[in-house]
């Protein structure tokens, strides 16, 4: 969903990228992924403020590395890859640091098949069709709603009801990703 309007937000990326330019984009991919670590560990020990902080800068690098590669002319194959595997990765340690938050392990477990079958099927729908990039529950959206219900889990117990409410519009993501690419090859 966010996906399809990030073109609006290319001012914003351009003042937050500043100050991160003399980095490369890899470089950057890969920053992200130490902090998705970090929420992982902060979550762990049940530090909320640092689990929010390193949420945030994980987000942001995932939000900024594509960019900086096209304004440095450094877009590439290896490029696209990375980010692909290091979100896959990012994506475990965020759910396994909420489980071990929340104490339900099998949960995040669950959390964690349905986010990756969100993006395998993206990933091989669009060997036969030009895009799949339908749903909610794409990963900017997901992540969002885990810093929000972070946030919120200052106040309220709403990060288990978070890892419950994602599972399933990710699984309905999925399934409306498999909708989408069977009727769009049955028309062709």
């Amino acid at each position: 969903m966010l996906s399809r309007i990030k073109n609006k937000f290319s001012k914003f990326f351009e003042l937050i990228s500043k100050p991160f330019l003399f980095l490369e984009p890899n470089y950057i991919t890969i920053l992200g992924l130490c902090f998705a670590l970090l929420v992982m560990i902060s979550f762990y020990y049940k530090n909320l403020i640092l689990a929010l902080i390193f949420l945030i800068l994980s987000s942001l690098m995932d939000a900024i590395d594509g960019y900086i590669a096209r304004i440095k002319g450094k877009v590439s194959k290896f490029g696209a890859f990375l980010d692909s595997n290091v979100d896959r990765l990012s994506d475990a340690l965020i759910l396994l640091g909420i489980g071990f938050y929340v104490e339900n392990l099998l949960l995040s477990y669950v959390a964690l098949i349905s986010f990756f079958m969100v993006s395998y099927s993206r990933s091989r729908a669009e060997n036969f069709i030009q895009r799949c990039d339908i749903g909610f529950a794409e990963r900017a959206e997901r992540l969002i709603i885990i810093i929000i219900s972070t946030i919120l889990e200052f106040f309220f117990n709403v990060l288990i009801y978070t890892l419950i409410f994602l599972t399933i519009m990710s699984f309905i993501t999925y399934l409306q990703r498999i909708v989408y690419t069977y009727n769009k090859l049955k028309s062709s």
